[in-house]
């Protein structure tokens, strides 16, 4: 454990002392300063679990899949990427499960729209209410389209195509991130289901039309299903930048919130990137806007976007879509740190100790108090929080962000017996989560806010 991090660590806890001992409870649904500490302290271990090494072993075997320097789509290199994944999802522990999500191209040259791609997605279910799940994708397939156009459209199953950072990097991450969730040394305990997803033919290519195939495939399906998606990290280029440790995010209006997620995991674990500054800008052209369409919350986390534009933090790609793209022209260490921050944001959303809980064991331990969750969450100006006190007393209602600084009190009297609605108005408050906590005599209850803006 680093040691500006931990005394980082001691300043929150420390500072917000008299706030967090709202969180304390005699119940068994706990979250209290130490509660908080011990989650933290794991979500530590599992950033720095996070390994180089094992980034760029990634990264060379997928640009070289199968023997073949290509994964373009309907290419032997792309089926062999494809059983690489899989094998090793596969291979990471018995509580992941791992299956192929198929699709056709149906627009695609004759034969080609009868060949299957695929969507490998790997599960690891949620332990308290696992039909509430974040993703964390990146795509599959690659393209050398900027070799010129004799050479991309006359010579495409041959090409030499590596595409070690777009977009073998953030496929990387995702394995890693992967391998770090599951570990049963770790004993990380995610209270919603994660499930990592390489999404195949997000690249366009001269043998069909458009690009976000499987991205697409994969989220018609889940609206069938009525999948209750809560956010989709995709992880796309990620390695390039070897002047400045810097992430840009894209997200769009429903996904502002997890954009800032994305920024506090970063600065409350001193992962060290330096992370776009809101307003956030809404590129698509990657997996996400696929979610996006659909009404999902998702951010892109990328080096620089668009990667073909330079800026004061990013000299543009000379590699982006040309042969040259291999590992030797890959920062490493960038790609380790995007790799930490997807820890940081999914175990900080997905853990039990961010201060969620399951309202009927709540039931069980205490009675008729309850804090209902609010209505609407996410939501913009206002919001209407409900609460039920089984006999009369002085109520306190709190609002914390995500790491437990209270920023305002809605409620601090005696209240009659019976259930009573606060209205929070967000006011100058920026996008991210917030923690609403209810207090009765020794009773406590917390639920999540999420203020999209």
């Amino acid at each position: 454990m680093g040691k500006n991090w931990s005394y980082g660590l001691e300043i929150v806890l420390s500072g917000a002392k008299n706030i967090l001992k709202w969180l304390i409870t005699l119940g068994t649904v706990t979250i209290s300063v130490q509660g908080q500490q011990k989650t933290a302290t794991l979500i530590r271990s599992m950033i720095d679990e996070v390994s180089e090494e094992r980034l760029s072993s990634h990264v060379m075997n997928l640009q070289i899949a199968g023997g073949y320097w290509s994964r373009v789509n309907f290419t032997p290199g792309n089926d062999s990427s494809v059983a690489y994944v899989r094998n090793v999802f596969e291979s990471l522990s018995p509580s992941i499960s791992v299956q192929l999500d198929t699709f056709f191209i149906l627009e695609a040259a004759n034969p080609y729209n009868s060949k299957p791609l695929f969507n490998v997605v790997a599960t690891i279910p949620g332990k308290t209410d696992p039909s509430k799940e974040f993703i964390v994708g990146a795509h599959i397939d690659c393209s050398a389209s900027l070799m010129g156009d004799s050479a991309w459209k006359g010579g495409w199953l041959t090409i030499r195509a590596p595409g070690a950072d777009d977009n073998a990097s953030g496929v990387a991450a995702m394995l890693e991130l992967a391998r770090v969730f599951s570990s049963s040394f770790l004993g990380f305990q995610n209270e919603y289901t994660i499930k990592f997803i390489a999404f195949g033919a997000e690249e366009s290519g001269p043998a069909y039309p458009a690009s976000l195939h499987g991205s697409a495939h994969y989220v018609a399906k889940a609206r069938e299903r009525a999948d209750q998606i809560l956010g989709m990290v995709n992880l796309d280029m990620l390695g390039y930048n070897h002047d400045v440790l810097y992430s840009d995010i894209e997200a769009d209006s429903n996904s502002g919130w997890l954009a800032h997620a994305a920024r506090e995991a970063n600065d409350f674990y001193s992962i060290g990137l330096t992370i776009a500054q809101p307003p956030f800008t809404a590129g698509a052209g990657s997996d996400h806007s696929s979610f996006w369409a659909s009404g999902f919350p998702a951010i892109l986390l990328i080096e620089n976007y668009p990667p073909w534009q330079s800026t004061s933090s990013f000299h543009a790609n000379p590699h982006y879509h040309r042969s040259s793209d291999t590992l030797g022209n890959l920062n490493a260490d960038l790609i380790r740190r995007f790799a930490q921050v997807g820890v940081g944001l999914i175990a900080s959303l997905a853990s039990p100790g961010s201060a969620t809980h399951v309202e009927q064991r709540a039931r069980e331990n205490r009675g008729n108090f309850r804090l209902f969750q609010n209505f609407p969450n996410p939501f913009n100006a206002n919001t209407f929080i409900q609460f039920e006190t089984p006999d009369d007393g002085f109520v306190g209602v709190r609002i914390l962000t995500i790491v437990g600084k209270e920023i305002t009190t809605l409620l601090n009297t005696k209240l009659p017996k019976g259930i009573h609605t606060l209205t929070w108005e967000s006011g100058n408050f920026p996008s991210g989560i917030y923690f609403c906590v209810i207090a009765n005599g020794f009773k406590r209850e917390v639920i999540k806010l999420v203020l999209v803006k």
